[in-house]
C-alpha cells in the first residue's frame, strides 16, 4: 500500500530527474577524470565473471553470482563500465521510491536522492578493466 502523501509514480518529478542526470554525469566524469583506484574487488569480480561463463563455476565462494554473471555478459571493458554506471544511477531512483514508501515524505526522499547522487563511493571506478583481467591471469 502506497502512503497517501506519496506522489503518484507516473507524475514527472523535475527534481528527481535532475538528481538522476547529475548522478549519471558524476559517474561518467569519475570514470574519465579519476585515476585508477586499484580496487582488488573489481579484479576479483571480473575474474569470477570470466570463470563463471567459461567453466560454469565462480571459482570463489566470496561473491554471489549475479554481478559476476552480468560482467560476464557485458564484458570487462566498456560493457562493464556502462553496466556499473546504469546500476549505480538506477539506485538513485530506487532510493527515492523506497524513502517515499517508508516515510511518505517527498522532502526526505529528495534529500536521500541528492545524497546518493553525490555519494563519493558510487563514483569510484577501477579503470581500465581489460588490463586488470589480463594482468590477473598471469
Amino acid at each position: 500500500m502506497v502512503p497517501a502523501l506519496a506522489p503518484p509514480a507516473d507524475r514527472f518529478n523535475r527534481r528527481l530527474f535532475v538528481a538522476i542526470l547529475l548522478a549519471a554525469a558524476l559517474r561518467l566524469a569519475a570514470e574519465f577524470l579519476l585515476p585508477d583506484q586499484h580496487f582488488p574487488d573489481a579484479i576479483g569480480y571480473r575474474q569470477a565473471g570470466h570463470d563463471l561463463w567459461s567453466s560454469g563455476m565462480l571459482g570463489t565462494s566470496i561473491w554471489t553470482p549475479l554481478y559476476p554473471a552480468l560482467i560476464g555478459l557485458t564484458g570487462p571493458a566498456w560493457g562493464q563500465l556502462a553496466l556499473d554506471i546504469a546500476l549505480s544511477t538506477s539506485a538513485v531512483w530506487l532510493i527515492y521510491r523506497l524513502v517515499l514508501v517508508v516515510f511518505a515524505d517527498e522532502a526526505a526522499a529528495l534529500l536521500a536522492v541528492w545524497n546518493e547522487a553525490h555519494y563519493r563511493a558510487a563514483n569510484f571506478r577501477d579503470w581500465p578493466p581489460h588490463r586488470k583481467l589480463a594482468h590477473n591471469r598471469n
